[in-house]
């Protein structure tokens, strides 16, 4: 190293004359002292015995140093050599006495190690827990320090990066000799930390003595520059007595800094809901250690501890993840648990399925929220997966068991939501039975929730078991249209409600059906496609849902004569609501007519506009105080008038409101569902008297009567409960005595035992 120092020396423009100048000026020999010591401290180096000629080079370096960052060196009257930096010359003199260049030099120490300082004063570890600023405390693993040895033989012609792997290398053999012969690096007493507080143990004997830090200090030095050699050399194999260690970190929790926040619930949470969805995540382990924790596996040293978050990783790279996740559960002002939300679409076809992978897409850019995967029926319908850059599954259950979701989308046709529910549930249970991180947390299913209303309590029953939340896809609910609308009908103001009448017309192309494509051939098929399942169960959904009332019975008359398939194509559906109200719906999908909730919305942009046709109603709600029309929300009603009735002006308001696409306000509100923020705003349990209520239509298409749908409901378990033991309070909708009336303490009976499918579900919006 004093080969090389000299002659980099050697390359300075200075004169024998003036550096023997140098030498003899008082603030120069002086400020070469200090340099020396400098030179030591920067360096690494320690002092023990030097040689004459040892001595005498050093001294040349600490001149050349301190006069080179006065901007002194090389110049006769003070002036700064060409190529020498100059930032700092304008704060300096040369000194022309003997006291002034001893104050001198000590500033120009002072200021220089302070220059070297790259941060304020160490504490001690135990000091008050502070956020590290960015980049600091989260470094990679190239950035850990290391400890060049003070003497070493340097080959020449080496680059920055050839140089600092050989004196990695060099440092990591001279690690591995003295922990082999239990060797402990002296520490320069002047410039080593300060000492923690004392540890002992229950007894009396301290465990963190000076020799316990050093040896630990020495081993996961040893152990850092292992793992960079694993990584960065090639070819590289580590000792044969090397273990690889769990990597380890300590989060102090800051009680004293927000003494009022439950730390403890928020990291555990309820029913250790927290802790393990962070072990799950990370595939790591968590522990909270420290001072009043009962934990029988902490060391002594940890015991008397604060109270800290205990993290233990494989890899660097897991280590600090966790530490990422942790951090936010114990900062109040951080949002808890901010990772993203993975979902995946099962059924990905050309027209929900696709719109909602793109949904999916278009929130990634803005929220935490990841398409995770793709699953189709066919391998070989690889566009959309290939367009959006995401896996591709053909089957659910090997999806759901290699990848990490939070949440699924099933898609598919309705008579395959029970065997794609199920193939999801065992694939999450056989990647719990592996150990891997990920717990599917909700699905969101497509309307209607199956085919049939056994099929759909079995659904319910799985996923009750296995703890999924269940939110089906009635997307009409989360328009801001109908959540005024439904504001409107239910107020005190709009009265008891009389009546209801609705439409649904337009005209599907013959594409639509793809007699040559056997995969859409559900769609003409009965008991799986028509208008009735496809589409007028939106209608009747939001017929329940915007007045609050049951429909306790249907008639209906179909016909097929436009297309003449199995399933009908128009037809009209006459209701009774639980309190006597009546309502019409009348449907076609065979009539150019833009009468349809779509169409008049507007919020679908599928659907392209229709000129005179803005905000025309297709739904009309008729009360005893007021009247609306939806979507234009046009409320009519005499109020001021002296006398209400035909005689007298109807009064118009219209609140306005801003359309947006219900799909997309849907998929916001199923990411909260997965992350346990929201309930479903319709649940498995609603979507069945939804459903009940479509399946009275087709059979009172059948049987040429009226059907009470709590009568299907019977059906699915009639044998099971027995139906005088029954009270009608205990219904998950309240009726009232009328519909009671009209209700058969059997059918009363099915829609109890329904209700006790699940309880995951919620009560629907009327009850609540």
């Amino acid at each position: 190293m004093i080969r090389h120092a000299l002659k980099a020396l050697s390359k300075t423009v200075l004169p024998v004359h003036h550096l023997t100048r140098e030498i003899l000026h008082c603030d120069s020999f002086i400020g070469g002292g200090f340099g020396i010591f400098l030179f030591y401290s920067v360096t690494g180096g320690t002092v023990k015995t030097l040689r004459l000629g040892d001595s005498l080079t050093f001294l040349l370096l600490g001149i050349a140093w301190t006069r080179w960052h006065c901007g002194a060196l090389g110049s006769k009257d003070g002036a700064p050599l060409t190529g020498v930096p100059t930032q700092r010359s304008a704060r300096f003199r040369v000194a022309s006495d003997l006291t002034s260049a001893i104050v001198l030099a000590g500033v120009r120490h002072e200021e220089t190690i302070a220059a070297f300082d790259d941060g304020p004063k160490r504490r001690s570890r135990w000091s008050e827990c502070k956020v590290a600023k960015k980049g600091k405390r989260w470094g990679l693993p190239d950035d850990k320090p290391y400890k060049p040895l003070s003497y070493v033989d340097l080959p020449m012609g080496l680059s920055e990066k050839e140089i600092d792997q050989f004196l990695r290398e060099q440092r990591l053999e001279d690690l591995h000799r003295k922990i082999q012969a239990h060797e402990l690096e002296d520490v320069d007493p002047d410039i080593r930390p300060p000492s923690p507080p004392p540890v002992y143990d229950k007894g009396g004997n301290r465990l963190n003595t000076r020799d316990v830090r050093i040896r630990k200090g020495m081993t996961a030095e040893y152990n850092r520059l292992i793992r960079y050699m694993i990584k960065h050399v090639d070819g590289y194999l580590p000792p044969v007595d090397w273990k690889p260690a769990k990597l380890m970190k300590k989060i102090i929790i800051p009680i004293e800094k927000f003494p009022q926040a439950p730390f403890m619930g928020v990291i555990i949470g309820p029913r250790g809901v927290n802790h393990k969805r962070l072990q799950d995540t990370t595939g790591c382990k968590i522990f909270i250690r420290g001072r009043d924790i009962g934990d029988k596996w902490q060391t002594d040293e940890e015991a008397a501890m604060p109270q800290h978050v205990h993290i233990e990783g494989e890899t660097e790279v897991e280590k600090s993840f966790r530490a990422r996740v942790s951090w936010p559960l114990l900062t109040p002002t951080i949002p808890l648990l901010d990772m993203p939300c993975r979902v995946a679409v099962v059924g990905a076809g050309p027209l929900v399925g696709r719109a909602h992978c793109l949904l999916l897409k278009r929130l990634a850019v803005d929220d935490d929220v990841e398409l995770a995967c793709i699953c189709q029926r066919r391998a070989d319908d690889t566009a959309l997966a290939e367009q959006l850059q995401v896996p591709l599954y053909i089957d659910a259950k090997e999806m759901a068991r290699r990848e990490s979701l939070d949440g699924v989308v099933i898609a598919a046709p309705t008579h395959l939501h029970l065997a794609l529910t199920q193939a999801c549930i065992e694939g999450t249970k056989l990647r719990k039975e592996e150990g891997r991180g990920g717990i599917l947390k909700a699905l969101l299913i497509e309307k209607p929730i199956c085919h049939d209303l056994q099929s759909a309590a079995e659904l319910l029953s799985i996923t009750d078991s296995a703890g999924v939340v269940v939110l089906v896809g009635h997307q009409r609910r989360h328009s801001r249209l109908v959540k005024q609308a439904r504001q409107v009908v239910t107020d005190q103001d709009f009265g008891p409600l009389r009546g209801v009448n609705m439409e649904f017309s337009l005209l599907k192309p013959d594409s639509y059906f793809c007699k040559d494509d056997p995969s859409l051939e559900w769609r003409r098929r009965k008991g799986v496609g028509g208008p009735i399942l496809i589409n007028t169960i939106h209608d009747l959904d939001l017929m329940r849902f915007i007045t609050g009332h049951e429909i306790t019975k249907v008639f209906a008359m179909t016909s097929s004569a436009a297309r003449g398939e199995e399933v009908e194509d128009s037809g009209g559906i006459t209701v009774t609501f639980d309190h006597g109200a009546v309502g019409t719906l009348f449907f076609t999908d065979a009539a150019p007519a833009p009468w349809s909730y779509e169409f008049t919305t507007g919020e679908n942009k599928k659907y392209p506009p229709v000129a005179g046709n803005d905000m025309r109603d297709c739904y009309h709600f008729m009360g005893a105080q007021r009247s609306l029309g939806f979507p234009s929300l046009c409320n009519f009603s005499y109020r001021g008038a002296a006398e209400r009735g035909w005689d007298a002006p109807l009064t118009v308001e219209q609140p306005m409101v801003e359309v947006e696409d219900p799909l997309l306000l849907q998929m916001n509100h199923f990411v909260r569902v997965c992350r346990g923020e929201e309930i479903p705003v319709c649940s498995g349990r609603d979507a069945v008297e939804s459903l009940a209520v479509v399946l009275a239509v087709l059979r009172s298409t059948e049987c040429g009567r009226a059907v009470a749908p709590s009568e299907l409901l019977a059906e699915v378990n009639k044998d099971a409960v027995s139906a005088c033991r029954l009270d009608s309070s205990l219904l998950p909708i309240s009726k009232e005595s009328a519909a009671c009336s009209a209700e058969t303490t059997t059918a009363r009976a099915g829609r109890k035992q329904l209700a006790t499918v699940t309880e995951s579900d919620f009560a629907s919006p009327q009850s609540a």
